[in-house]
């Protein structure tokens, strides 16, 4: 099985994060993110600021439920994820994270740690997300 390890530490909060690139597929421009892995969370998101910064276009809106928020309108756009200098993770969909005041620039949720196995040691303030790419499209070298 063909396979890629992110490992980290846990932030301030004791919540696991990881600096990622995320890429505009279209111009290939490209951001350093501070994303949080959230099992919480059903979809994987993105702060307005960086879907700006990079210019992504939306794929469409969508109505979706927050446990705090209710029902709320927003953009879904695709973009590409680097998860390590030989693997970028393709057509990923990620959703505007509302709101849009958090210390993150990105969730990383279920949509996409399903497709993973996530080890957390609290006691060592360590986690590890091993990918299984043969779930994903790819570019370059794995």
């Amino acid at each position: 099985m063909n396979t890629i390890k992110i490992k980290g530490e846990l932030d301030e909060h004791k919540i696991p994060h990881v600096y990622l690139n995320v890429i505009n597929p279209e111009t290939n421009m490209t951001a350093v993110i501070f994303a949080i892995i959230d099992t919480g969370a059903a979809f994987s998101a993105l702060k307005q600021s960086v879907i700006d910064l990079l210019n992504l276009n939306k794929i469409k809106e969508q109505t979706t439920e927050y446990l705090m928020a209710g029902k709320i309108e927003v953009g879904v756009y695709e973009a590409s994820l680097a998860i390590s200098d030989k693997c970028i993770l393709e057509q990923i969909e990620f959703k505007t994270i509302k709101p849009d005041d958090s210390y993150f620039e990105a969730v990383i949720g279920m949509d996409l740690i399903k497709y993973c196995d996530f080890k957390l040691n609290h006691q060592s303030k360590l986690f590890e997300l091993e990918f299984y790419l043969d779930e994903f499209l790819i570019s370059k070298d794995q």
